[in-house]
């Protein structure tokens, strides 16, 4: 699970941290993927550390400078906005968010530069969604929802009911729980 991939990254980066390597939590193959240049691609230490993870750990090699990887997080802050929750369909990968951001904002980067990808679609006002397509090469969805501070993984998702719990995190409010009721 993403708990368990999360400690093997902190391990793997505190035994064996290179120059030039990019570490990340890959959540649709369930592994943590190490990304070397293809002039480290022989590195020993990094994979003597790995060896004891087995099939949890990936290595690749990547020509020119690895770019890092910006994990994307339910609840993150994206522009003046919050992530509401990130989505895939098994080929692409989005975030669903309020239409009242996405609504005449074309392109989406994060505050480091990492490309995101362009508004799909804006629905506002009548139903405040938007969607956003995750097409940068350096972003992807974690799977996580921000607890402000710490995070949960996502693991399904159910119909809304009164009486169901339920709880929101965004940028302003941090993280806020309650319960659904028929108005």
């Amino acid at each position: 699970g993403q708990r368990q991939l999360e400690a093997i990254q902190r391990t793997l980066e505190a035994t064996a941290s290179e120059p030039n390597t990019s570490w990340g939590v890959d959540p649709q193959t369930n592994q943590v993927v190490v990304s070397l240049p293809a002039s480290g691609a022989r590195n020993a230490a990094q994979r003597t550390a790995a060896r004891r993870f087995g099939a949890a750990v990936r290595f690749e090699t990547e020509d020119g400078a690895i770019q890092p990887n910006v994990g994307i997080s339910s609840g993150d802050p994206l522009g003046g906005c919050s992530v509401g929750f990130t989505a895939t369909d098994g080929s692409f990968n989005y975030i669903i968010t309020a239409g009242h951001c996405t609504q005449g904002f074309p392109h989406w980067t994060l505050p480091d530069g990492s490309d995101v990808g362009p508004t799909l679609e804006s629905d506002y006002p009548e139903n405040d969604f938007g969607l956003i397509w995750m097409n940068g090469p350096s972003v992807w969805p974690t799977g996580v929802f921000n607890l402000w501070p710490g995070s949960q993984g996502i693991h399904g998702w159910a119909t809304a009911v009164t009486g169901l719990s339920v709880c929101n995190s965004g940028r302003t409010t941090g993280l806020r729980c309650g319960t659904v009721w028929v108005n």
